[in-house]
């Protein structure tokens, strides 16, 4: 081995160490003294394989060395922590960690005891139980009761806010308000008055109202209304009755379930109907064959009724032919007494008068000369009119007709002379007849030959 001035020697080759270097140490073979080490470390460490020389107690006193490979351990000293890329202490130089937060729990192996030993485990886990989203609550880590992702349902992930047990991908126990909007399943947002409808497919899409068929309340025919329940109901004594085959025109019922006509209106009290007008003239009511009829029925604002007319003119006003049964009366203003004009049980054919054209004078009486023409005739005329100067009744003949108009003086008393009108009646035996004459000869009404008539 050489040696030098300085007492110093070369150290030797690797190759040529002796076996038992660890117990007779030669000064050739120390270790040199490495000093200080420099800030950062060592520079330019050649790429390769590390090894750290260690000594196991009791063994041969501690004297032995061996060569083990780097790691395996930390090395006490050699720590660099880093916040989110940010250096916390030093470089290398961390010999302590504290684990805080309840989503990391440190674990010794013998933690507590005589012999700590050298493991502790580090586990970072989620507080709560399976399936609870994490929130921060108050600083620390916690996990939803009423907040769950559940992947064990097979082929549904499920989200469940207000329950532990989703059973659809979001399932919400209790209210949801929404400050957007919803997308269907076509992605669209909808507009204004639409709404959601499942389709054929199962997923759900903004459609206007009409397009959604909506369950009838009530039973078959009645009408839908809105019922103080806030519900759709059906109106009993309100019907449309659809028509056989579902084809022409239904009938309705207001009151009745069975209307037997196209409207039908029964009310078991009170009035039936009622129509108002707010505008005060016109007609009210108007009934018509067709849209250009110009003889209908129509009952104005002041309840006069017109038939045949689109104007009423009087409370009745009828343009044409009044068929009325058997009796026609004619009240007093104060309703309690009436006129009447009744046909006979025995009319066995039609029996049809025409009026006067105008006011008969003062005395005067409806005349006819069997045509059916009334007319206005005095007294005076009836007897010339209806008789001939003279004439004969043949047997069977019904009717006479005569007047007897004298003159009085002023007390009152008849006078004999002047204007005197009397029938003369004489009956023939031979020719079974009766002959009659009129004029003035005679005071007496009836003038008679050959028998007897008592007046």
């Amino acid at each position: 081995m050489p040696k030098y001035l300085s007492g110093r020697v070369k150290l030797r080759n690797q190759s040529d160490l002796s076996v038992d270097r660890y117990k007779y140490l030669a000064l050739d073979e120390a270790e040199p003294n490495l000093g200080f080490p420099p800030v950062g470390g060592s520079s330019d460490i050649p790429v390769g394989d590390q090894y750290q020389v260690i000594s196991v107690i009791n063994d041969d006193s501690e004297v032995n060395r061996y060569w083990i490979p780097v790691g395996g351990g930390i090395i006490p000293g050699s720590l660099s922590i880093y916040d989110q890329g940010t250096l916390v202490g030093g470089v290398s130089s961390t010999t302590q960690l504290d684990i805080r937060g309840n989503a990391i729990t440190a674990v010794g192996s013998n933690t507590g005891l005589a012999n700590p030993g050298i493991a502790v485990t580090i586990t970072v886990a989620p507080p709560g139980l399976d399936h609870q989203i994490l929130f921060n609550n108050s600083g620390e880590f916690d996990g939803g009761s009423y907040f769950v992702y559940d992947n064990s349902t097979v082929g549904i992930a499920s989200v469940g806010i207000g329950t532990s047990t989703p059973t659809q991908n979001l399932h919400i126990e209790g209210n949801l308000r929404l400050t957007g909007t919803i997308y269907d399943t076509d992605n669209e947002p909808g507009t204004n008055n639409n709404i959601l409808k499942k389709n054929a497919t199962g997923g759900i899409e903004w459609v206007r109202q009409e397009e959604v068929l909506s369950g009838a309340g009530g039973t078959v025919s009645q009408i839908q209304y809105h019922d103080d329940t806030g519900l759709v109901g059906g109106a009993p004594n309100f019907v449309w009755v659809e028509p056989p085959g579902g084809t022409g025109i239904g009938s309705v019922g207001i009151g009745s379930s069975a209307p037997s006509a196209k409207l039908e209106v029964n009310s078991a009290s009170g009035e039936s109907i009622r129509v108002k007008s707010a505008s005060g003239s016109g007609n009210i009511v108007r009934v018509d064959k067709s849209a250009s009829d110009t003889t209908p029925f129509i009952v104005d604002t002041d309840g006069q009724v017109g038939v045949n007319t689109i104007t009423a003119r009087d409370a009745l006003d009828v343009y044409g032919t009044v068929a009325v049964g058997n009796t026609v009366a004619f009240y007093n203003d104060a309703r309690t007494y009436y006129a009447s004009l009744t046909a006979s049980s025995t009319l066995g054919e039609n029996v049809e008068l025409t009026l006067p054209t105008k006011v008969g004078a003062a005395s005067s009486v409806l005349y006819t000369t069997g045509s059916g023409q009334l007319s206005w005739i005095s007294m005076s005329g009836i007897a010339t009119n209806a008789f001939p100067n003279s004439d004969s009744l043949a047997e069977g003949s019904s009717n006479l007709y005569f007047t007897n108009e004298r003159a009085q003086d002023t007390l009152g008393d008849a006078i004999n002379s002047g204007i005197q009108t009397g029938i003369n009646v004489t009956y023939n035996d031979t020719a079974n007849s009766i002959s009659f004459d009129v004029g003035n000869q005679s005071p007496y009404p009836f003038t008679t030959k050959g028998f007897s008539m008592p007046i």
